[in-house]
């Protein structure tokens, strides 16, 4: 992350993209850094060192370009995820709701308090839309998977690397940049996938797609309590 502005984050430590980055720095420019990172930034952060959790984002990231049906999007279009953080303490909500409906001052929020991970929606990006230092990105976790012996010239099975970049929906400036490595048999195994119903107890014949993908991460953040416990971050009301 940036320390000059606290918009810009990446998913590992690339020095050679603050040249690129220098010059759009608000910190850099008004020689004043931002006041703190934005919270669903920090989230990213941390959601991006967590294998589980990113192998959910790569199922939304193959159905989002559609890489099922066409693996050549994957170097024509990135994905824009755009999230959120949301107050999600049922138990408190209902306080303060039936003291407004009774007519008395609903109990105070405390100066911080827990919210959760939410994606809202994703997009594809053409080429021509990416930010480059996107593409250094990818470059470098190419550079990366290479040493380990992954996307080389003579690999049997066909090796994709998706773009991505994170931004909270209110905040345009704050982006989490990150890539991730797809293969062939991730793709056959997410061709597999069907829909649930009944919060996920009964399984359709209908297939998945990405909205369908985004609700059951969502639903799973909230339900389940080590992926809450990871997605949630404690921040100011008013703080989104």
């Amino acid at each position: 992350m940036c320390s000059g502005c606290k918009t810009m984050g990446y998913c590992s430590k690339e020095r050679s993209d603050w040249k690129d980055h220098k010059p759009s720095c608000r910190g850099t420019q008004t020689g004043v850094p931002a006041p703190g990172r934005n919270p669903v930034i920090k989230v990213a952060e941390r959601m991006a060192q967590d294998p589980d959790i990113m192998c959910l984002i790569d199922g939304i990231l193959i159905y989002t370009l559609d890489l099922i049906h066409h693996p050549e999007n994957a170097a024509n279009y990135a994905v824009a995820i755009a999230a959120h953080v949301e107050y999600t303490d049922v138990f408190v909500a209902r306080q303060r709701i039936m003291a407004m409906m009774a007519g008395r001052e609903p109990p105070p929020l405390p100066k911080k308090i827990p919210k959760l991970f939410q994606i809202s929606k994703t997009a594809m990006i053409e080429n021509k839309s990416v930010p480059e230092g996107l593409d250094k990105n990818r470059d470098e976790q190419r550079r990366l998977l290479q040493e380990r012996g992954y996307m080389l010239d003579d690999s049997e099975k066909p090796e994709y690397l998706v773009r991505a970049f994170l931004v909270p929906e209110n905040h345009s400036l704050a982006t989490f940049y990150f890539t991730r490595y797809i293969n062939q048999d991730m793709l056959d195994e997410a061709a597999k996938w069907t829909k649930y119903e009944d919060s996920g107890m009964t399984e359709t014949t209908d297939p998945a797609d990405t909205e369908y993908l985004i609700k059951m991460f969502d639903l799973r953040a909230l339900e389940d309590p080590e992926m809450n416990k990871k997605l949630t971050i404690m921040v100011e009301p008013d703080e989104r």
